[in-house]
């Protein structure tokens, strides 16, 4: 939560609330839990609807128009306000960093997803679309490509890795069959 001039009244954390994850019910709850953590932390008395004068919520998974509409209608249940806004998360990080400036960000954590904005503000996002449709670079596809090499060099189809001993390590395990039960 921020004053108008964007300073940090508050910040706290609040459960996983990718909707397609999680669900859209603990979704709505991990919301609220969040809502009401920031608002204690303001020194604010939370109450439903909450009236706040603009409300922007980047949320993982808000990758089309519907989702952004399926957002907002359930976060309108639980502030009240004329401007609310649902964005995806990485475009609200991009605005975040670069602070209306022009450029790009790549985050890759266990997903991954870059957005880039231009001098006259158009902004534009490659990825983020899940493991199954290609979060290149993220930790998921990093790990699963060490596991491949891993299985490939078992099976004679590669050299030997050194990505062996560390995964080996990694698991506590001495050998493939054990890695395999791990």
């Amino acid at each position: 939560m921020t004053d108008k001039y964007g300073h940090a009244w508050a910040k706290v954390e609040a459960p996983a609330s990718k909707f397609r994850k999680v669900g859209l019910l603990d979704t709505h709850l991990a919301s609220l839990t969040g809502i009401k953590a920031v608002a204690r932390e303001a020194g604010i008395e939370p109450f439903q609807p909450m009236c706040l004068a603009e409300v922007c919520a980047g949320l993982a998974g808000v990758d089309t128009p519907a989702d952004e509409l399926t957002l907002r209608q359930m976060l309108s249940k639980m502030v009240s306000s004329d401007h609310l806004q649902v964005i995806n998360d990485g475009e609200i990080a991009l605005a975040g960093a670069l602070q209306d400036q022009p450029g790009v960000l790549v985050i890759s954590g266990t997903g991954s997803i870059a957005w880039a904005a231009s001098v006259s503000g158009h902004r534009v996002r490659v990825g983020g679309w899940d493991y199954l449709l290609g979060d290149e670079g993220s930790g998921y596809e990093i790990g699963s490509q060490v596991l491949r090499a891993v299985a490939a060099a078992h099976d004679g189809r590669t050299a030997p890795t050194i990505l062996t001993e560390g995964v080996f390590k990694a698991f506590n395990v001495s050998d493939f069959a054990s890695f395999l039960k791990a």
